[in-house]
């Protein structure tokens, strides 16, 4: 029998491991997010009237697309070193308990 202090670890650790799985999750819909606002510019910005502004927004756009895409690349690879941590722990607190 698991005393309650060892169980309370156990759950805690899979409650870490959900919120991990959803932050993933997460990443993964702002990266679709900022790949469509990348690839479909904004329309309201097609007016030839202001082609230069048009050019200077598409610039910035897409500089802050790769930004954001790098960011979001180097979050996942901090997500999955944190995963390979929890996994360890995990693995230590099951071979502790039994």
């Amino acid at each position: 029998m698991i005393d309650t202090g060892k169980q309370k670890i156990n759950q805690e650790l899979h409650v870490i491991r959900a919120n991990q799985l959803y932050y993933t999750s997460l990443l993964e819909d702002v990266k679709k997010t900022v790949e469509f606002i990348r690839k479909h510019k904004n329309p309201a910005m097609e007016s030839e009237e202001l082609e230069s502004e048009r050019e200077l927004n598409d610039l910035f756009l897409e500089r802050e697309c790769d930004h954001l895409i790098l960011e979001i690349d180097r979050l996942t690879k901090d997500l999955a070193m944190q995963q390979s941590r929890l996994k360890n722990v995990m693995n230590l607190v099951c071979f502790i308990l039994q």
